[in-house]
Order: structure tokens, then C-alpha cells, then sequence
């Protein structure tokens, strides 16, 4: 595989994950810093992307545990890993929140009903509570699909994390052997380096 097929193979595969739901990479792990200086990973949901620039894009409840980590130390991690085309991508970079402007905007409006209603939580997500609970009114619990209208309290729960990769680790798993590459973003362009698998 040459340095073009191999970033054509990943810009074919991110396009993909959004299109659809099954693919490997449209839910990722994160991996910040919390304020101990531990690492902490989670999974969250790949929404958008801009290859050339390095940009990626994810949404979380920003009263969530990982905003305050990313306040306080935006640096990040990002694994994506598809099955069907062995795939792997780590990404590292730097986090951006947006609690309001035009990407804040664009995303909500974007968004469907269905993934917007995890915003109206009562509680802060990683808060205790006393019984096996969905954090949700019973209203949206019993309903089987709200509209925009319904979901819009939740907009000031709703974050945007928009994040600059400066770097991207790739690994590419095949019967014939394996390929690694290692993409730095050089005076805002991919650079590429083969590394040893």
C-alpha cells in the first residue's frame, strides 16, 4: 500500500463511519487527563471531521467529568478501530469547547431529537445516585420520540468538543503483514513517516 492509498483508505473509511451507524469508528474512545494527572478513557460518538486540517468532532453533556479535564488540560487522545477494514487511528490533540457560537449552533441543528434528548439529564452525568436510574424525566422516558421543541431545555447541557489533531498514529492489519504510519501535522499539512508495525 503506498502513502496515497493509505490516506485515501482512511478519508473513505471516516466518510463511512458517519454514513453508518455500524461502523467501527463512529464511536471512538477519548482519553483525557483528569485533575490527579490520571488518565481517564471513554467512549464517545465520531460526528464530523475535516481530514486536511486535522479537526474532529465529537459532542458531550458539559457538565460531564471530561469537560472540566479538558478545561483544565486540553490535550487528548483519540482511538478509533474499524473490524471490517483493520484498521486502527490514534489521534493526538488539543480540545476546543464550544458552549455557544456557530459550531454549537450547526451541530444542535444537526442533530436529531433522539441523540439530543441524553441533554436533558437531571443530574450531572457521574453523579451518585441511590437506585439504578436513566437520568431522564419520566416525560421523555415515556415517550417514544420527541420532537426539537421537546429536546430544547437541554440545550445548555449540550458542548461541543472540537478537537486539533497534530498528530495521527495508523495501523493497518493484513494477512500479508502488517503497515504502520505515523502523520504529523506540519505548517497545517500531513506529513507522513512509515514506522514499524
Amino acid at each position: 500500500m503506498t502513502e496515497i492509498e493509505l490516506i485515501q483508505k482512511i478519508k473513505t473509511e471516516l466518510a463511512k463511519s458517519l454514513a453508518k451507524r455500524q461502523h467501527g469508528f463512529r464511536t471512538m474512545q477519548v482519553g483525557t487527563v483528569d485533575q490527579n494527572g490520571l488518565p481517564q478513557v471513554r467512549s464517545v460518538v465520531f460526528r464530523d471531521y475535516n481530514f486536511e486540517r486535522g479537526e474532529l468532532v465529537f459532542h458531550t453533556d458539559n457538565r460531564s467529568g471530561k469537560v472540566s479535564q479538558m478545561f483544565h488540560n486540553s490535550n487528548l487522545a483519540l482511538h478509533m478501530w474499524d473490524e471490517r477494514s483493520k484498521l486502527q487511528l490514534r489521534w493526538s490533540g488539543i480540545a476546543t469547547l464550544h458552549q455557544e457560537g456557530e459550531m454549537f449552533e450547526s451541530h444542535w441543528k444537526k442533530s436529531t431529537p433522539g441523540s439530543l434528548k441524553v441533554y436533558l439529564a437531571e443530574s450531572a452525568p457521574g453523579t451518585k445516585s441511590e437506585v439504578a436510574s436513566h437520568n431522564l424525566p419520566n416525560r421523555v422516558l415515556k415517550k417514544k420520540e420527541l420532537t426539537k421543541d421537546e429536546v430544547e431545555p437541554g440545550k445548555a447541557n449540550f458542548c461541543v468538543v472540537q478537537v486539533a489533531a497534530h498528530s495521527l498514529e495508523i495501523l493497518h492489519l493484513g494477512k500479508a503483514g502488517h503497515l504502520r504510519a505515523l502523520l504529523t501535522q506540519v505548517d497545517s499539512q500531513w506529513s507522513l513517516s512509515w514506522i514499524e508495525p
